[in-house]
């Protein structure tokens, strides 16, 4: 199979968005998203998330995704990323 999805689930705002944006609930308000943007080309010109930045260095995090019991052998896949110490996860 192929990746058809992507699961965002929380950023760390860089400018321009108020409101919380950890868990996919507040992300999606926070950026005005709804259900009219399923579907939407990530890699298109529809929606833009942030320029390539030249910051400081970080380590990605890979871990076994929460809450997902039901997804046998998949539930401890290290399928879930973040940046290590990152206070804008949704949970450790």
């Amino acid at each position: 199979g192929h990746a058809s999805a992507v699961l965002i689930r929380a950023l760390e705002p860089i400018r321009g968005i108020a409101g919380a944006t950890n868990g996919p609930g507040r992300l999606c308000r926070a950026l005005g998203i709804d259900r009219g943007r399923n579907g939407c080309d990530l890699l298109g010109d529809d929606l833009f998330l942030a320029e390539p930045g030249s910051g400081e260095p970080f380590e990605i995090v890979a871990r076994p995704r929460i809450g997902v019991d039901y997804a046998g052998d998949w539930a401890e896949r290290p399928l879930r990323f973040y940046i290590r110490g990152n206070d804008f996860i949704s949970r450790r």
